[in-house]
């Protein structure tokens, strides 16, 4: 028989027994934090997808994550937008909770909010370095466009295709599924950042 899904409103999900019904003992749940996550759908104790990405929220002394300056992390996004968190209270160094919010700052899915402190601008246009051929058609365009070149090029360098695949989904918006499907077709999709192309291109 199926399995019902457990109450999703706030304060409802028992961690106690959410551990009994994904078969993982509490005490592997420290540093196991998106395979909790994604136990936690498979065995539909919510709906939404997995996440993964940066933890830029508080950090208590007594926690494993404490003094690292970037902490990686695995969540639930619910189907309807809130975030569930499983694995919050390692990071607070408190009892065992399940942690349900808002999305916040605290959660970097894909580390774009890092990844847009450290942006540079796009490299500049070199046909002595190794070029790649661009797809015909509007993606050509797009990508000329981005590159900030002043016509639309049929070949561009890896360092520029590198470049691509590291922008923020918020600089790239609803451009996104385009580039990484053009950056894929190339052979370049080693540069898109896993966590950002699984989120695209699930939608």
């Amino acid at each position: 028989m199926q399995q019902a899904a457990l109450k999703e409103k706030p304060g409802l999900l028992d961690v106690s027994r959410i551990a009994e019904r994904i078969g993982m003992d509490l005490g592997d749940w420290p540093g196991n934090c998106y395979a909790v996550a994604c136990q936690m759908l498979k065995c539909k104790v919510v709906k939404g997808r997995p996440a993964y990405g940066n933890y830029h929220g508080p950090v208590a002394p007594s926690s494993m994550f404490f003094g690292k300056i970037v902490v990686r992390h695995g969540w639930i996004e619910r189907a309807d937008g809130m975030i569930v968190d499983p694995t919050r209270w390692v990071f607070e160094g408190v009892e065992p909770y399940i942690y349900e919010g808002l999305p916040s700052m605290e959660y970097d899915e894909g580390a774009n909010l890092l990844r847009a402190r450290f942006a540079r601008p796009a490299p500049i246009f070199d046909p002595n370095k190794q070029m790649v051929p661009v797809p015909k058609g509007e993606a050509r365009e797009l990508i000329s466009g981005l590159l900030g070149m002043s016509e639309v090029r049929a070949e561009i360098n890896t360092e520029q295709a590198f470049w691509l695949g590291n922008m923020t989904l918020q600089a790239l918006g609803g451009h996104a599924k385009l580039v990484y499907e053009a950056l894929s077709e190339m052979g370049m999709k080693v540069f898109v950042p896993v966590d950002n192309y699984e989120r695209v291109m699930s939608r």
